[in-house]
């Protein structure tokens, strides 16, 4: 009888023909055996495809799918979520690539410690070189064990799904949000606050790729009109995670997650490519929309109690000399979503 994969890992691709070689090999040369690689490709069009069916040739544990239309990240990972076998599950960018002893380091911990999640650190490269240094991210160098409702793993966590393994049961009926943006965010949260545990495994890396000449910088400098999904899907954590019964150290958590993550929105307004007078105007509807839902960052204990790195700290005085004064008193949330939609979709008819 075959034996079940240990993992089973999912790589959506779409044209990242630049970098896939690396992901790949990096994905094969694990020390953990018995895996299985599930290649999604969501209809590539630079020879990505090349690359895929030279691999799926040379390993017998790669799958590939290809898809006949464009559809988009989420769901190319629920196809592959259908077809994935493994007791583990990992999710990997095709533009990035993983330490070779991360799996094995990851499925071991999760076995010894019975967790659902184990999570490593996610190293930021630019041509080769680390720049982690630059990262809000708080990196965890100890071999330790979180339990949600007693410790602040919530806040410190990343909600990429790519730097941790699933167990396939845990996760089992789950799916990816399929047309939001930052479709990581509303799917993995809510994993992390209900985990019974969640274990993070030292010395080994998920290395996330920069590309700070091609796309990755064209795509960051881009306007992106649709800031609102980030509300969106903090309403859709906290219609699934938040009951009567959740602690408080818990809802805590999630409201300075739904904070931060809204105000990174502002970080992407501020890098765009629209006039100064237009990030004006749009940092402050959207300021007032996160002072409307979570308060204001100023009064929020846990925001006032992270570290802050410097480049950080540029970044918010920037932000904050940028935000001009807005009475909001009279607002609803969804008077002031109306105002930042027609804004945002302004914009990007002015840009098309």
């Amino acid at each position: 009888m075959e034996k079940q994969p240990k993992v089973s890992i999912i790589i959506p691709v779409y044209n990242t023909k630049k970098y896939l070689s690396k992901c790949l090999d990096s994905v094969v040369n694990q020390t953990l055996d018995n895996t299985e690689v599930i290649i999604v490709d969501d209809k590539s069009t630079d020879g990505s495809i090349d690359i895929e069916v030279e691999y799926a040739k040379r390993y017998p544990n790669i799958s590939l799918i290809c898809l006949a239309k464009n559809s988009g990240v989420a769901v190319a990972r629920n196809i592959g979520l259908q077809y994935a076998n493994g007791k583990y599950i990992s999710f990997i960018d095709s533009d990035d690539y993983i330490d070779l002893d991360m799996l094995e380091k990851m499925y071991d911990a999760c076995e010894d410690t019975s967790s659902p999640i184990a999570r490593v650190n996610r190293k930021l490269v630019v041509n080769g070189i680390n720049v982690s240094f630059l990262s809000r991210a708080v990196k965890l160098s100890e071999y330790e064990i979180f339990n949600p409702e007693e410790s602040d793993i919530i806040v410190k966590e990343c909600p990429a799904c790519t730097n941790k393994l699933f167990l396939r049961e845990f996760i089992q009926g789950r799916a990816f949000r399929e047309n939001i943006k930052w479709e990581d965010y509303p799917y993995t949260i809510p994993l992390i606050a209900t985990a019974p545990q969640i274990v993070s495994v030292p010395n080994t890396n998920y290395n996330y790729n920069i590309n700070v000449t091609g796309t990755t910088m064209t795509d960051f400098r881009k306007f992106n009109p649709r800031i609102l999904d980030i509300f969106d899907g903090s309403d859709m954590i906290s219609k699934e995670v938040i009951t009567d019964d959740t602690k408080d150290s818990v809802k805590e958590q999630l409201e300075y997650v739904f904070m931060i993550n809204s105000m990174q929105r502002l970080r992407e307004i501020l890098y765009s490519d629209i006039p100064v007078k237009d990030k004006k105007e749009l940092m402050t509807l959207v300021t007032a929309l996160i002072t409307k839902k979570y308060g204001s960052w100023h009064d929020n204990e846990l925001f006032r109690q992270q570290p802050q790195k410097l480049p950080y700290q540029i970044r918010m005085k920037l932000i904050e000399y940028l935000i001009e004064p807005y009475d909001s008193s009279k607002e609803t949330e969804e008077t002031l979503r109306e105002k930042i939609k027609h804004k945002s979709e302004t914009l990007k008819k002015n840009a098309d």
